[in-house]
């Protein structure tokens, strides 16, 4: 046994001299072979949190993006690293960069994601509301990079023991600075949950797992092939790290917004997938690379699930990357959209009571920060058709028109 002194007192590194540990720190491991070791750690030792938390702020640094490790694991090792960079960012920057490939970004614009991050942490405790059951957890998932831009989850619920599991990636522009945002959307989608569809357990994250395009580079597939292995690894861990020790997952939704779902398409094929999702919803689809078909989304979907899709007839910037079906010769590729393989449609156009979608936007708020109203609707705003249907398929696996 050796120690380290971490914040000025000396910790017992026992635990991080373990061999299964060691292992998983390797880098080496597929997302169920990370599990299977930490499943050996629980069972041989049974180290707890309190021995996560005593871990050297190194090997908190690895497990914070490791995916096949518990949630609970990810989050005290990712609020660990945050702490660390909110109070030394270049500490901090170090920690989380390392050696990591890609395009790192400035310490300053490092700084401003960091203190995004943790923003949207603190104010993520409010954003489901009465709606949210006693002690639903927050936690912090896959802080961590790639292509140079920083990775982060946040799950509204407990990503280890929900019945009903939900992903929603972001599009073009999308970032850490930027993630309080989509936890407020997603955030709607979990109060829909609860307030429809009681009877399960939920978790929703929203998760910033790729380097995304800016408008100009939406019409290109290289950030969404990029993306593939990663969003593959972090929709692999999260099946993975359940195991057996908790009630198995009855529904496990993907939700994409715009470029997300080019990305997820491509996820979904990657060769390092082991699992596959109960249902894949798109909104505001930016498209599929053009030889996608829908037996080729088959190596990631469940044969018993469904690809969902919804796009506002007000949402005039989605249909920009794909090849125009009539009217119009104006577009960035030759991409298909997902209704063209089969994608079951629902509606973003509100009535009887809910609201029509009218921008491109994942989220808009109700009221600006005057506290006027606002006249932009999102997909995933309060009280749309749209956020209300995401939150039928996480719930039921069906959409509300084939329930």
């Amino acid at each position: 046994m050796f120690t380290a002194v971490l914040g000025g007192a000396e910790q017992s590194q026992d635990f991080a001299e373990d061999s299964s540990l060691q292992e998983i720190l390797s880098g080496e491991l597929s997302e169920p072979e990370v599990a299977a070791a930490w499943k050996s750690i629980r069972e041989s030792r049974r180290y707890g949190k309190d021995d996560v938390r005593d871990l050297p702020l190194e090997v908190l640094a690895v497990l914070a993006r490791t995916n096949g490790v518990p949630a609970w694991v990810q989050d005290i090792a990712g609020r660990a690293v945050l702490e660390r960079a909110l109070t030394d960012p270049a500490a901090g920057y170090e920690l989380v960069y390392g050696s990591r490939h890609g395009d790192p970004l400035a310490l300053t614009e490092f700084i401003r994601h960091i203190e995004g991050l943790n923003e949207a942490l603190i104010s993520a405790e409010g954003k489901v509301g009465r709606a949210r059951p006693k002690a639903t957890k927050i936690q912090l998932v896959n802080l961590g990079v790639h292509d140079g831009a920083l990775t982060a989850g946040i799950s509204l619920g407990d990503l280890d023991r929900a019945s009903h599991v939900g992903v929603n990636y972001a599009g073009m522009g999308s970032s850490v600075a930027g993630i309080g945002n989509g936890v407020d959307g997603v955030a709607e989608i979990f109060k829909e949950a609860q307030r429809g569809f009681p009877g399960g357990s939920y978790a929703v994250v929203m998760v910033i797992g790729y380097r995304a395009p800016s408008f100009w580079g939406v019409g290109s597939m290289t950030r969404a092939t990029g993306a593939a292995e990663n969003i593959a690894s972090f929709l692999d861990g999260i099946q993975a790290s359940r195991g057996t020790r908790h009630a198995p997952l009855e529904q496990f939704a993907v939700f994409a917004h715009l470029y997300g779902s080019t990305a997820v398409a491509e996820a979904l094929q990657h060769s390092s997938l082991d699992f596959k999702v109960d249902n894949v919803v798109t909104y505001g689809s930016a498209g599929f690379a053009a030889d996608t078909t829908s037996e080729d989304l088959r190596h990631g979907i469940k044969d018993t699930g469904r690809l969902y899709a919804t796009q506002a007839q007000k949402d005039s910037l989605a249909q920009v990357p794909i090849k125009a079906q009539e009217g119009t010769d104006f577009y960035l590729s030759d991409r298909i959209d997902p209704r063209q393989i089969g994608a079951v449609e629902f509606s973003a156009e509100g009535g009887n009571g809910e609201k029509q979608t009218n921008v491109h936007d994942m989220f808009v708020p109700e009221f600006d920060e005057n506290g006027a109203p606002s006249d932009e609707v999102g997909y995933l705003s309060p009280g749309t058709s749209s956020v209300r249907e995401a939150a039928s398929v996480l719930a039921t696996g069906k959409s509300r028109n084939v329930l």
